[in-house]
This record gives structure tokens, sequence and C-alpha cells, in this order.
């Protein structure tokens, strides 16, 4: 779900149309998709996931991706 969700922004945000060129002119995007791709992959993502697949418990050390994107967007607003 997600994904399409990304895709319909992209599709958006790259348009040749006054709302497509007033997003490009304005707003700063960072587009990151598939951030669990193994859970993708098995069809278990969401709310209603198992635990054991649910991501890091705490003390865990961060995920790849997820240490990734936070150094793509540190020092910018959110």
């Amino acid at each position: 779900m997600a994904s399409w969700a990304l895709e319909g922004l992209i599709e958006e945000v790259l348009a040749d149309t006054a709302d497509g060129r007033w997003l490009r002119e304005r707003v700063e995007f960072l587009m990151v998709s598939l951030m669990d791709l193994d859970g993708v992959e098995d069809g278990d993502q969401g709310k209603n996931r198992s635990r054991a697949g649910a991501g890091p418990r705490p003390g865990d050390p961060p995920l790849p991706g997820r240490t990734a994107v936070g150094r793509l967007h540190r020092g910018r607003r959110l």
C-alpha cells in the first residue's frame, strides 16, 4: 500500500502540471520505499505482523537502511 501511495506522489511531483511545478519549486522531498524488504517480500508487514519480524527491540543496533535514511535527513527540518 505504501509503495502505491509513494508511486502516486512521485507521479504528481514529476507531472507537467501547475500542481507538479508548484511542488517542485517549493517542496523538498525525501522519498524512501521498501524499508522492510523482507516483510514486503513475505507479505508480512503492517500493524498485524508477528513480533519476531517487526523490527529492532530496544537496545538492538539500528538497521542499515534506517541508518542510511537518518544520514540523508540529518540537519533538515522534518
